[in-house]
């Protein structure tokens, strides 16, 4: 019997994104293992940038390695911080695949993805032509776009800049753009569009508060906003994914999907499209074939 491990370190995802996941392996015959924080002492490592310098990093290291040892493919949520790179280093070592998944994009609770290297800016579709994408994958863009955006199309006229703000700790703030926080995204905002109108939206999960001589609303969809929008700046929210999808001029200030793929976004969109797997989805052999992390890699996943 195969072994298939997901690595979900704070554990709280395999339920609602993951659980159409582990059925389909399942089916297929594997043994599926749900790693998370309290698995192995994951904490006793974390955070340590040579962990087999110490007694307790190398009995953890020996531990986590001797568990790998015919595990037939790695899933791994999110994959970019310090306590992942401990197993995505060993899987390389090993030459185990390990692939990344995510929150999808059209809305984010309804889907997942799988990419063979990692997430937004560390993930495979960066470098990707999408060549690929073809009239059916645009088609069910359209489809897509109808379904989601319902009757909202983008009209403008109110002379704002709209910028959705992020989460800090939102590893595409903290590794894929240049601000600390979000009110250096607002002063960078203020200094950079000096003289315009500027509205800061806030994150639905952020509690924190900021200054700014515009105004940061807190309250209404991020969507309803970007129709009388002018244009949307950010970082590399998925907002901005919205902005495009919906037809508003946008602009990307931090790395990610729109700044890789600029002049393409409608191929883009499709991409995502055809990239994210529906939360509860057993049949799921199309997007575990297509993208993830081939068998033979034997490389780090990012």
């Amino acid at each position: 019997m195969s072994r298939i491990v997901i690595h979900d370190y704070w554990g709280d995802h395999v339920q609602p994104w993951l659980s159409g996941m582990v059925s389909y392996f399942e089916s297929e015959g594997a043994q599926v293992e749900i790693w998370t924080r309290k698995t192995f002492r994951f904490r006793a490592l974390e955070g340590l940038k040579r962990p087999q310098s110490g007694l307790r990093g190398r009995i953890g290291l020996k531990a986590i390695k001797r568990q790998l040892g015919d595990v037939e493919h790695v899933y791994m949520w999110n994959g970019q911080n310090d306590h992942h790179q401990i197993v995505r280093g060993l899987c390389a070592e090993m030459g185990i695949p390990c692939s990344i998944l995510e929150v999808g994009y059209f809305p984010q609770s309804k889907w997942f993805t799988i990419d063979q290297d990692g997430i937004n800016a560390t993930a495979s579709l960066m470098r990707d032509q999408l060549d690929w994408v073809d009239d059916e994958h645009l088609k069910s863009l359209a489809e897509l776009r109808d379904d989601y955006l319902g009757e909202r199309k983008w009209r403008g006229g109110d002379g704002s800049i709209l910028v959705p703000l992020q989460l800090a700790r939102d590893t595409n703030v903290r590794d894929h753009s240049e601000v600390e926080d979000m009110q250096d995204l607002i002063n960078l905002c203020e200094e950079r569009f000096d003289g315009e109108q500027l509205r800061f939206k806030l994150h639905p999960r952020d509690e924190s508060s900021y200054t700014s001589r515009h105004p940061i609303v807190r309250e209404g969809a991020f969507l309803d906003m970007a129709v009388t929008a002018e244009r949307v700046v950010g970082l590399n929210s998925t907002c901005l994914l919205e902005a495009v999808l919906l037809g508003a001029p946008t602009e990307a200030l931090g790395d990610g999907f729109l700044r890789a793929h600029a002049g393409r976004e409608e191929r883009l969109l499709a991409a995502l499209v055809d990239k994210q797997v529906p939360v509860g989805e057993t049949e799921i052999e199309y997007w575990i074939s297509k993208y993830s992390a081939p068998k033979s890699s034997g490389e780090p996943c990012g």
